[in-house]
């Protein structure tokens, strides 16, 4: 919401002055998609698998850096 109260769009175009903050948002999306698929390929091994639940966690945590990486790049542009 933010992003659109700093460059009002109705159309499918990226403002450039926002495309670091689209292209975190978008890496966000990619990481949680295959965070989802890991989560399912984990639950459905059989036996132990330690280094599944890690490859979770680590994508995981790239999502909410790349989340958190958006909002910087929109904070300093509410700076600027």
């Amino acid at each position: 919401m933010e992003a659109q109260l700093q460059a009002p769009s109705d159309g499918l175009d990226i403002p450039g002055s926002l495309a670091g903050v689209h292209r975190a948002l978008s890496k966000a999306g990619n990481s949680l998609a295959t965070t989802a698929e890991a989560a399912a390929m984990l639950r459905l091994a059989v036996g132990p698998v330690p280094v599944g639940a890690v490859s979770v966690r680590r994508r995981a945590e790239a999502v909410y850096e790349n989340v958190e990486e958006a909002e910087r790049l929109l904070r300093a542009k509410a700076g600027s």
